[in-house]
């Protein structure tokens, strides 16, 4: 039986900070790259805040940042780590909880992967985004040349499942969203039972005044 997210992350909650590290995974390099150092009075949403460590991070550089994660124990542990930052729970298979173009930047690392919809999701994370701010996001990508192949649903820790997309449709749909927008792949953390590493898009793009469809 599939365990959903909130069960996943609810159980490393208190070991995620140091199994990251050792996973090889640090989102520090692409939040700086997509929103620099200079963040004083900017308002940043970021979306799957696991143990707060980015917000803390932004921050401590002067952002006013709110957290949401699937994972009520994330949260928890975020919250003891910064009592000046918002945190909720909140799952990403439904509307965010927040008005259009409410943040000047949104980042959503690690977490995409696990919602049923990823071009629905990544619409919220535009949606919350002022006209002209900043978005950043990784979708895990499916093809022949990719860990497990063209599968866009893989398994994940045994009791768990990931979603991936084509890098076709993640770039048809950054571009619908944001102008300008720098495409990029990196990877991820290391999947245990191979050895092989995650194979993302990075995003990090401009919202659009006027979202558009997706390419046919």
């Amino acid at each position: 039986m599939t365990r959903s997210p909130a069960e996943l992350f609810d159980a490393l909650a208190h070991e995620y900070d140091t199994m990251r590290v050792e996973v090889g995974w640090d989102p520090l390099p692409h939040v700086i790259d997509a929103f620099g150092t200079a963040l004083q009075g900017q308002r940043i949403l970021d979306v799957g805040c696991g143990t707060g460590e980015m917000c803390a991070w932004l921050t401590e550089r002067g952002a006013r940042c709110v957290g949401v994660d699937v994972s009520p124990e994330m949260c928890a542990y975020a919250a003891n780590r910064l009592a000046t930052v918002p945190f909720a729970v909140h799952d990403l298979d439904t509307p965010l909880p927040f008005a259009d173009e409410t943040f000047d930047g949104v980042l959503a690392l690690g977490c995409l992967e696990y919602v049923a919809d990823i071009e629905r999701a990544c619409r919220e994370l535009a949606r919350v985004t002022r006209s002209g701010g900043t978005v950043l996001y990784v979708v895990e990508l499916c093809g022949a040349d990719k860990p497990d192949g063209p599968e866009r649903l893989v398994p994940f820790l045994d009791d768990w499942t990931r979603r991936r997309a084509s890098e076709p449709e993640v770039v048809a749909l950054a571009h619908a969203l944001f102008e300008p927008v720098e495409l990029d792949r990196v990877e991820g953390y290391v999947l245990e039972d191979s050895g092989l590493r995650v194979q993302y898009m990075r995003v990090i793009g401009t919202r659009r005044t006027t979202l558009t469809d997706t390419a046919p």
